[in-house]
């Protein structure tokens, strides 16, 4: 089974470059299975684009493009898409879920954090001096689900958390 899931463009880049293998996502239903599939199901990634009616490339990835690119692609009128419309044969990422495990949003080690392709924290560092990552994916997590809700990440919600490998195509 395929079923899509969306990312941001950091997220996206993390895939790329092989940095990301987890997410985490809010349970939002009271079934006990996961809405994004079971192990071994694939997932196909939307992420942002621009649309391009002058050119035989007809989409760029928004993750491809650096700040000029983008600047450049405005003044240029290019119109830039939200991933609810990528359609699947457009997706370019597609993902093998390898665990599925539901905790509390605050039950993330280090070692998911930096899965979920968070970088070392410069701010804060473990009790034993080890590398945190985990303060990293706090922020990450307000970045994401915080705006509308300042409670994102104190109110500890039950997610899922989705282990995945990259398919190569």
């Amino acid at each position: 089974m395929s079923k899509p899931i969306i990312f941001g463009r950091d997220e996206v880049l993390a895939i790329l470059d092989g940095r990301k293998t987890q997410t985490r996502r809010i349970v939002t239903e009271k079934c006990v299975d996961c809405r994004y599939g079971f192990i071994g199901d694939e997932l196909w990634v939307k992420e942002t684009w621009w649309k391009v009616d002058f050119s035989p490339i007809k989409l760029f990835y928004d993750a491809d493009l650096t700040d000029g690119e983008r600047k450049i692609a405005r003044r240029d009128e290019l119109t830039k898409v939200s991933p609810l419309f990528l359609s699947k044969k457009d997706s370019r990422i597609t993902l093998k879920i390898t665990d599925i495990r539901l905790q509390n949003l605050q039950d993330i080690t280090d070692e998911d954090a930096k899965a979920e392709g968070c970088l070392e924290s410069e701010y804060v560092g473990n009790i034993d001096g080890s590398p945190c990552y985990t303060f990293s994916f706090e922020i990450l997590w307000t970045s994401i689900y915080g705006i509308d809700n300042p409670k994102a990440w104190d109110s500890n919600p039950l997610v899922w958390a989705i282990s995945f490998e990259r398919i190569k195509p």
